[in-house]
């Protein structure tokens, strides 16, 4: 095999060698022989190359970062500010706490009701954007506070919603090995459930 820095692989019957060749990452050495093709360990080789894409949101900023080889690359970042701000209240001055946007809505109110209007389009923001990144395929590993890394999560489609994690550890002010660290985790379970769905799949059609 030489120093090949992926793998190789065979497929041989009876008669010899029907289909050698290169794996662009190492598989392991195993010999398995049975009626039909062994293919699950290759699966897992493809799915190791293809990058995943990890979300970090909490209430005011969505990052986006493709992972590769334990490697984090910025997709980009969307970022939101409550809008507002006092105006005359009623055709008079601003009344102590109170805000002139809606009659009788303090301050407090008015700021809450900015907030949440703020998180809904950055939610929607990283929504798009996620779609965008990986619509096609690889993983997608979301972390962030709160409730918006699940809410994001439901804002999916559904085929990418079946390839998409939420690790609640994962925070956006996490040291950057940590990230990492919790990345491969995400990924870990999402290709473990990947093929254990594809092999029952498999042994149901197998008989």
């Amino acid at each position: 095999i030489g120093a090949r820095q992926g793998g190789w692989y065979a497929f041989v019957t009876e008669e010899g060698v029907a289909a050698p060749g290169e794996l662009v990452t190492g598989a392991g050495t195993a010999v398995h022989w049975q009626k039909g093709v062994w293919i699950l360990p290759f699966l897992s080789t493809l799915a190791q190359v293809k990058p995943a894409l990890v979300v970090l949101i909490d209430s005011r900023t969505a990052g986006l970062h493709a992972y590769a080889n334990g490697q984090l690359e910025s997709r980009g970042t969307f970022r939101t500010t409550p809008h507002g701000g006092d105006a005359p209240h009623m055709g008079d001055a601003p009344v102590q706490g109170f805000h002139g946007g809606t009659r009788g809505e303090t301050k407090h109110d008015a700021a809450q009701r900015a907030r949440l209007s703020a998180s809904r389009r950055l939610l929607a923001e990283a929504t798009r954007a996620v779609v965008d990144a990986a619509d096609g395929e690889g993983f997608v590993v979301i972390g962030g506070t709160r409730d918006l890394p699940a809410k994001l999560r439901e804002h999916l489609p559904p085929r990418l919603r079946e390839r998409t994690i939420v690790l609640p550890e994962l925070r956006r002010r996490m040291p950057r090995a940590a990230i990492v660290d919790a990345a491969e985790r995400g990924i870990a379970l999402l290709r473990w459930e990947r093929d254990r769905a594809l092999l029952e799949e498999l042994l149901e059609h197998s008989g």
